[in-house]
C-alpha cells in the first residue's frame, strides 16, 4: 500500500498541502518500514515523534484556518480530529509501554492509511470546496 498526492488532493493552501504532503511521506515510509522484516524501532520511533507533533501543530493550523474562512462545519470537523488525537494518544501509549511490536506499527499504519483515505482526501476537501465557493462569491459581490 503507498499513498501519492495528487494535485486534486489539494485544500487551496500551501501550508496545509504541505503538512499534507509530509504526512504522507511519513505513512509511505511507516508502510515500508513494517513490511520488511525486523522493522526498524529507531525509524520508527523517529516517525512517531513526527506524528506527535505533526497531530499537535496540523490540526490545529486547520481549524484555525477553517475558523479565519468562515467554515460552518468547524465544529463537527474539530470532533472528527479530536477523534483522531484520542485513538493516536491510545496508540501511542500503547507502543510506548510494549515497544515496536510489528502488530501494533501495522496498526498505526492501517490507522494513518484509514485517516488519509477518510479525513484527508474526503473530509478535508469539504472545507476546500466550501471555501473556494464562498472566496469567489466575496470576489463578486
Amino acid at each position: 500500500m503507498s499513498l501519492e498526492w495528487t494535485p486534486d488532493l489539494s485544500v487551496g493552501d500551501e501550508t496545509l498541502d504541505e503538512q499534507h504532503k509530509r504526512l504522507l511521506k511519513e505513512v509511505n515510509l511507516l508502510v515500508e518500514v513494517t513490511e520488511q522484516k525486523g522493522a526498524n524501532d529507531e525509524l520508527v520511533e523517529g516517525i512517531l515523534k513526527f506524528l506527535d507533533s505533526y497531530i499537535a501543530e496540523h490540526l490545529t493550523y486547520e481549524e484555525h484556518y477553517m475558523r479565519e474562512h468562515d467554515y460552518p462545519d468547524v465544529e463537527r470537523h474539530k470532533v472528527i480530529h479530536d477523534g483522531f488525537r484520542s485513538a493516536y494518544k491510545e496508540f501511542r501509549e500503547r507502543f510506548d509501554k510494549h515497544g515496536s511490536v510489528v502488530a501494533l506499527t501495522k496498526a498505526a499504519r492501517d490507522f494513518l492509511g484509514e485517516w488519509w483515505i477518510d479525513h484527508i482526501v474526503m473530509e478535508d476537501q469539504k472545507y476546500h470546496r466550501y471555501i473556494e465557493e464562498h472566496e469567489k462569491t466575496k470576489v463578486h459581490s
